[in-house]
């Protein structure tokens, strides 16, 4: 029989244990620091969204018609490696009721920022390169919530050659800025 003495059985376990508790700790401390840094790494990814919807009260058109241009529009402002990037700066839709005329709309650097909140937004339509829909959007600054900011759009192809106004609409600015 092997005789082994109480205190060594007892130094082992209490080496164990330490050793145990050290691992314990390790794993606590790298969970920590991955959590500290995980927010900042996705932050560092996230990207300004801006988006503009509502109608303006114009005339568009050639020959010219009084009539609406109708804009739902969403743009990224910021550069950046995301997951998400997409293959133009802003993408969305137009419609000119009064002239028949509905398209989806893109823009590939269609946002600009000339002053603080203030974007100019640049799309046209994609199925016929800008030839029916080419128009600039314009917000007046400040942005406010609901439908209560100002856009001026402005358009130059033949077809919505034009200019419109409206007091109503939603400009949504998300994301770092």
């Amino acid at each position: 029989m092997i005789y082994v003495s109480r205190s060594k059985i007892n130094k082992s376990s209490l080496y164990l244990d330490v050793m145990r508790n050290k691992i314990i700790l390790a794993a606590l401390a790298a969970v920590i620091t991955a959590t500290m840094i995980t927010p900042q790494t996705f932050a560092a990814n996230n990207q300004e969204q801006i988006i503009f919807s509502g109608a303006a009260t114009g005339s568009f058109g050639t020959p010219s018609v009084a009539g609406l241009a109708y804009f739902w529009i969403w743009c990224k402002n910021t550069a950046g490696p995301n997951g998400h990037t997409y293959s133009t700066d802003c993408e969305g839709s137009m419609s000119f009721p009064a002239l028949g005329i509905t398209k989806g709309v893109n823009g590939e650097d269609g946002i600009t920022e000339p002053s603080e909140g203030t974007y100019v937004i640049h799309v046209q339509s994609r199925t016929d390169n800008g030839q029916s829909v080419d128009c600039t959007l314009t917000n007046v600054p400040p942005i406010t919530s609901g439908p209560t900011n100002t856009v001026k759009v402005s358009c130059v192809s033949l077809l919505t050659l034009g200019s419109g106004i409206t007091n109503s609409a939603v400009v949504i600015s998300t994301g770092p800025g």
